[in-house]
């Protein structure tokens, strides 16, 4: 499934830092509760793509009807756009 970020999920704001992020393939995000990610999920920033390929943690989040997971991803960038 793909996630756009700031709506389905919230990345924290380094991992949208290009000096940052990707430095491990490890990211941290908030995901909606009615959501859970699993392997093969992607979350899209812009042109940036991040594909989840294991999930290190998932629970809940401090922010109110979200969940707060940490997933080793591969990361591209892709120029497409979204139709809603």
């Amino acid at each position: 499934m793909d996630y756009k970020n700031q709506v389905e999920a919230n990345l924290m704001i380094w991992e949208t830092v290009p000096a940052l992020r990707n430095v491990n393939n490890e990211i941290k995000f908030n995901l909606k509760n009615e959501f859970t990610a699993t392997e093969g999920d992607r979350i899209i920033c812009g042109e940036s793509v991040y594909t989840i390929n294991e999930i290190l943690e998932n629970r809940k989040s401090s922010l109110t009807g979200y969940n707060y997971v940490t997933a080793i991803i591969s990361w591209h960038t892709e120029s497409f756009s979204f139709n809603s």
